[in-house]
């Protein structure tokens, strides 16, 4: 075999490795999605929505929360498909127990339930 020959099987198989790092322990986009629910599904809220906006910085849905309890929350909204961002507006009440994906608006014109669906189990 010519050194020209092994020396493109080590580049490859190095590729391969170096390849199959990255997949294993970058976190890709489902993953990413899946710890921005994790970050809502533990929280409990009740309390009302003040800031409602897209981050300049890749144009995520934010919203932020004033609990009841005075913790301010703020989530990213941007791998829901639930279409809660849409939804909900500033000075609406919000509602949702830890643990669970379901989340309340009450204002004066509606009262609506989502459940929030970010593609995770």
């Amino acid at each position: 075999m010519s050194k020209k020959v092994s020396n493109f099987i080590k580049a490859f198989l190095l590729a391969i490795i170096i390849f199959y790092f990255i997949d294993k322990f970058i976190p890709g986009p489902k993953e990413r999605a899946c710890d921005l629910f994790s970050q809502i599904k533990v929280s409990t809220i009740n309390g009302i929505v003040v800031n409602k906006y897209f981050a300049k910085e890749h144009s995520m849905p934010i919203i932020e929360i004033q609990n009841f309890d005075g913790n301010k929350l703020q989530f990213n909204l941007f791998h829901d498909r639930s279409n809660f961002f849409n939804e909900v507006s500033i000075s609406d009440t919000i509602v949702k127990r830890k643990g669970f994906a379901k989340i309340g608006i009450k204002n004066n014109k509606k009262n609506s339930v989502f459940t929030l669906d970010y593609g995770c189990n």
